[in-house]
């Protein structure tokens, strides 16, 4: 059986206020724990060794883990690849290939959260959300994650549309010079260094959010861009956010996808299972080393699902009606609140 676990972000304040809420996975010293503790439990394994055990039904170690890493954020070179690398634990980084080397925030999140933190205004009417308060930083979190629920509902075009509506009328975030996203000369060395890249699409779609030819598209950018700045590119995908439908993985399947990664709980039989649909275990800044213990229990699996199930239910619900969006939109000449 092979265990898969999701991080995001490695920061050094779980309070930081520079990130957006939900991206933080551990501290340095709570991460390095968690592998000090797959170490001595567990078989890391790279992702090279799970592709072949799926390619040829072979056999991974009886307790093999993979440790994966989305969405390509700087901390991971900076943070979590010198403690994986001192206890020589591999890693799969999933990148999203429109984003390194851009400057500022460049994921949707941290544009929103950005604006909302350092907006001056006090209160934000959001369409198909309402009046939202903004007085402290409590009440600008809790509109975010109301906000970032209600976007995730939407076609991929109508949610971007949204947020930008959204960030131009809290006056938008200031211009931050570097980048949170490691450039591809980083990437490059990561990649000298032992870490595999895989894709994580090209712009970060929720997959089921968009037609099966932008689907397409996506992967097929982010292929050919990985292999431009790196070299050859395993045929491998982490769905944005774990979204995915039977429609995806369709379309994957003919463009020769041999992994996918979702973020359902549980574990994977290799010999038995989709491997366009591999289950991942999110690990959050709450994840104490007892509770990865707990959470990485094959008996545990359906307590996790049922946990989520309201998350598991958003992304297979249909898409929300566009009329939702425009329901709350200022008649020409108004001023937004």
């Amino acid at each position: 059986m092979l265990c898969v676990l999701t991080y995001h972000r490695i920061v050094e304040r779980e309070d930081d206020p520079e990130c957006t809420p939900g991206m933080i996975s551990a501290t340095q010293e709570r991460f390095d724990a968690h592998v000090r503790f797959l170490t001595r439990h567990y078989e890391p394994v790279a992702l090279e060794q799970v592709l072949r055990g799926v390619r040829q039904r072979a056999n991974l170690p009886r307790r093999a883990v993979l440790i994966t890493f989305d969405d390509g954020y700087r901390d991971f070179a900076t943070a979590a690849w010198p403690i994986l690398k001192r206890h020589q634990v591999p890693a799969t980084l999933f990148v999203p290939t429109a984003y390194p080397d851009r400057p500022g925030p460049v994921f949707w999140w941290d544009r929103l959260y950005r604006s909302l933190i350092e907006t001056s205004k006090e209160s934000l009417h959001a369409p198909s959300v309402g009046a939202l308060t903004l007085r402290n930083e409590e009440e600008r979190r809790a509109s975010f994650l109301t906000i970032r629920a209600r976007l995730k509902g939407l076609l991929h075009d109508d949610a971007m549309q949204l947020v930008d509506r959204l960030c131009a009328d809290l006056g938008g975030s200031r211009e931050h010079e570097s980048s949170t996203i490691l450039s591809w000369e980083a990437l490059r060395a990561l990649a000298s260094d032992g870490v595999s890249l895989a894709s994580h699409t090209h712009t970060h779609p929720l997959l089921n959010r968009i037609s099966p030819e932008q689907a397409r598209t996506e992967f097929t950018t982010s292929i050919r861009t990985l292999e431009r700045e790196i070299g050859p590119a395993f045929p491998v995908v982490s769905y944005p956010n774990g979204a995915h439908d039977d429609s995806v993985l369709d379309v994957l399947r003919q463009c020769g996808v041999e992994l996918g990664f979702t973020q359902l709980p549980g574990h994977n039989d290799l010999s038995a299972c989709d491997p366009l649909r591999l289950c991942r275990i999110n690990v959050t800044r709450r994840t104490s080393v007892a509770l990865l213990h707990l959470r990485m229990q094959s008996w545990f699996a359906p307590i996790e699902r049922w946990r989520k199930r309201k998350r598991i239910r958003a992304y297979q619900s249909p898409v929300a009606s566009p009329a939702l969006y425009e329901e709350s939109r200022p008649s020409r000449g108004a001023t937004p609140a």
